[in-house]
Parts: C-alpha cells; sequence; structure tokens
C-alpha cells in the first residue's frame, strides 16, 4: 500500500507542475517595454510687472499613457497645473527686476519622465506711460477753449485721465484727457494749477501745472451803415486828332469835352478833360439805361471842334 501510496504522489505533482507550467507566460510573449513620454517647448525667459505671463509646454507618450507634470524652482508669483503642464500667472511690483532661475517642468507617465531644459524669466519692471502737449493759457468769453494732451505707453497697456482743479466752466473726457468748454461772462478770471494725469493701471505722471485766463471778449465795432451800391460806369477812349479839317497840321491842342446824356438829341453833360494827351475817361456814377456819348477837342484859343460819332452803351 505505500508504494501505491507514493506513486499516486508523484502522479499528482506531475499534474500539478504541468498546470503551472501551462499558465504560465510563453517564451517570447513577455510584455513589451515602457516607451518614455516626450515635452518639448520654448517659455518666454522675460515678464513684465502688471502683465500675465503664461506658457504651456506639449507633451506626449508614445503609449498612450496619462501624463502629469511638476515643476521645480516655480516663480512665488506663477501657479502650476499638474494636468496641462501649465505655468502660468502676473509678476507684482515686488517682483520686479529679478531673475527666478533655474526652473524646470518634467512630465511623466508614472513610469518614465522627461524634462524641459532649465529655464529663467527675468521680470522687468513697468513703464510707465508719457504726456505732453501745451495746453493754451488764455480763453475768450463766448469762444471754445480745448486742449488734449499727446499719451503712449511703452508696453501699450490701456491709459486713464484725471484733472485737478479743474476749471468750473469746462468738461474733461477721462478717456482721452481732453479738457475743454466755452466760459461765460461771469468766468472772467485766471484759474491756476491745472494738472492732468495719466496711468495705465499702475503707474502716474503729471502733466506740469498750467493756468488758464479767461477774457472778456471784445466789444464789437459799430455797425457800418449800408453803403449805396457802387453804380454802372463806363469806359470811353478815342485818338487824337492830328490835322484840321482843312489838312493842315493841329496845333495848340489843349483838351477834350465829352458829353453824354440818355438821349442822343440831348446829351446835356458836359466832362472837361483838360490835357491832349488824355485820350480816355471813365465815367462812374451812371443808373441803369441806355446812354449816349461823344467827344469834341478844342485848342489853346478856345476853339471847337464838331463832334465825334455819337456812340451808346446800355447799362444794366
Amino acid at each position: 500500500m505505500n508504494l501505491h501510496l507514493a506513486a499516486a504522489r508523484r502522479s499528482l505533482l506531475s499534474a500539478l507542475a504541468l498546470a503551472i507550467f501551462v499558465l504560465g507566460a510563453a517564451p517570447g510573449l513577455a510584455s513589451a517595454a515602457n516607451r518614455a513620454p516626450t515635452i518639448s517647448g520654448k517659455p518666454a525667459t522675460s515678464a513684465i510687472v502688471g502683465k500675465p505671463y503664461s506658457f504651456q509646454p506639449t507633451a506626449k507618450d508614445p503609449d498612450g499613457n496619462k501624463l502629469t507634470f511638476s515643476i521645480s524652482n516655480k516663480p512665488s508669483w506663477a501657479s502650476f497645473s499638474t494636468s496641462t503642464g501649465l505655468l502660468s500667472g502676473t509678476p507684482g511690483y515686488s517682483h520686479g527686476d529679478r531673475q527666478f532661475s533655474n526652473i524646470v517642468i518634467t512630465v511623466s507617465d508614472g513610469k518614465s519622465k522627461v524634462s524641459l531644459p532649465a529655464f529663467t524669466i527675468t521680470v522687468k519692471p513697468n513703464q510707465p506711460p508719457t504726456i505732453k502737449g501745451n495746453p493754451p493759457t488764455t480763453a475768450t468769453v463766448g469762444k471754445t477753449y480745448s486742449f488734449r494732451p499727446t499719451v503712449s505707453d511703452p508696453e501699450g497697456d490701456k491709459l486713464t485721465f484725471t484733472i485737478t482743479n479743474k476749471p468750473s466752466w469746462a468738461t474733461f473726457n477721462a478717456a482721452d484727457g481732453t479738457l475743454s468748454g466755452t466760459p461765460k461772462a461771469n468766468h472772467v478770471g485766471t484759474y491756476n494749477n491745472i494738472k492732468i494725469r495719466v496711468g495705465d493701471g499702475r503707474q502716474y505722471v503729471l502733466l506740469p501745472g498750467f493756468s488758464i485766463t479767461v477774457k472778456a471778449a471784445q466789444s464789437s465795432p459799430d455797425t457800418p451803415s449800408p453803403t449805396t451800391p457802387s453804380k454802372r460806369a463806363v469806359t470811353l477812349s478815342w485818338k487824337a486828332p492830328t490835322k484840321n479839317e482843312d489838312g493842315t497840321p493841329i496845333t495848340g491842342l489843349k483838351g477834350y469835352r465829352v458829353v453824354y446824356g440818355q438821349r442822343a438829341s440831348e446829351m446835356n453833360t458836359t466832362l472837361e478833360v483838360p490835357s491832349a494827351s488824355m485820350t480816355s475817361v471813365r465815367i462812374e456814377s451812371l443808373t441803369a439805361g441806355t446812354w449816349y456819348f461823344a467827344v469834341k477837342a478844342y485848342n489853346s484859343a478856345g476853339i471847337e471842334s464838331e463832334l465825334s460819332e455819337i456812340v451808346s452803351r446800355t447799362l444794366k
């Protein structure tokens, strides 16, 4: 019986050994080795006081494993996401002109870790805006006064304006810094120490203080009396005679007499031209209508020639 029992035990052990061998991994079918994740990105190495900073690396895992991030030497003003690797924050005034060095961002798939090269962030102080301009220092009652300063900001920040000692007759635009208004008679006087300030939300600068003197309006000149509209005028010209009727040369020519009127038969107005060399004359103050003109010459003895041909002109 003992031999039979021993043989039975050997048979059971063989079966157990065979069963263990079958359930184990077959040669050449061992689990594949883990592949490490990758991480890349170029973080900005400078930040500005009061302005948001942000950097997020790009990370992948060839096996599709879940990734987690960690950081060493994180700047005190920043926050870090272990699920996305996002480093972000806004440095304050106390962080200006400082360097935050040896920052290392690492990604892990739970088995392997890789890191970005260490980097440094230098925090620059905020640059204040600038303001300039030459405001007019006088205003006149009843006339519009206006001044707008010229401003700029190195970082392109949104700017706002304030004013102190604003004249009571003026308004002020906080969006663009325009000071404008129209003073009245009761505003005559000087308004001192007016100051316009511009800020980017962190720093402010002032335009030098200035004064505005409001002057009374100048008295208007007396209204001139209406003048009579200028009447019509006619310019006449002629050629000087050179011979007498008998063909002999003229001697002693002294001048001319221009006669005119509103009827050819009634040219009763005479204009004396007391110079033989003057062969043109302008007759003014004529009324509308048709006028008739003729001219005759006379010599030093007072002898007159016959009238020239009559000409006419209609004036409107």
